[in-house]
């Protein structure tokens, strides 16, 4: 509003009595340019513009990034009850641990086949510590493995011919003379090919 004073007053001054309308859009035009801040007419430089859009990248992904770690570890209530699969579950984990251990070799080991178990078990299971994690694949993994389980496998190594006296027995059953371990086991695909 100063601008427009300034520019009626100075349109008094050039005295013109023809068209007063014209006159003060010609001073207000020239009040305006004389009295704005003249722009800058330097850019920034190519150095200062990549360190601008590299914090602004920084700061973006930093931002995307920081919500990954409670996404990954899966945060949860520490007073969460502990729940192991059970049920249709369970099935689906051996079916699959068996399928896959076969898929790797056509034979495989009790070993082998608590590692598959444990790639299909969910991450996260309640809050369970390792104790009862241990002992809930050494479960699953006999469920898979027992002769009339879900998952039809069968032993294929040869049983002992001679039976072992108790005192050269591990506290396991198993014979000090066999690795433990060490029996290998196989699938149908296994079993029908060999019959």
């Amino acid at each position: 509003m100063a601008d427009a004073g300034r520019g009626g007053a100075l349109c008094g001054e050039t005295g013109r009595g023809r068209d007063r309308g014209a006159d003060v859009g010609r001073v207000s035009l020239f009040v305006t340019f004389d009295s704005r801040q003249a722009k800058a007419h330097s850019a920034p430089s190519r150095e200062t513009l990549l360190a601008r859009w590299e914090a602004q990248s920084r700061r973006a992904e930093a931002q995307a990034l920081s919500d990954i770690p409670d996404a990954a570890l899966r945060r949860h209530d520490d007073g969460a009850e502990a729940s192991p699969p059970s049920g249709a579950e369970v099935e689906r984990i051996l079916a699959a641990a068996v399928a896959d251990a076969q898929q790797h070799k056509a034979t495989f080991t009790h070993y082998e086949l608590t590692r598959m178990v444990n790639r299909y078990l969910p991450d996260f299971l309640g809050g369970l510590s390792g104790e009862q994690v241990t002992r809930l694949l050494e479960e699953l993994t006999s469920e898979a493995l027992r002769p009339a389980g879900l998952e039809e496998t069968v032993q294929l190594t040869a049983p002992e011919m001679v039976p072992v006296p108790q005192a050269y027995r591990r506290a396991d059953g198993l014979s000090l003379w066999r690795r433990h371990g060490a029996a290998v086991r196989g699938g149908d695909p296994v079993v029908a090919g060999a019959g």
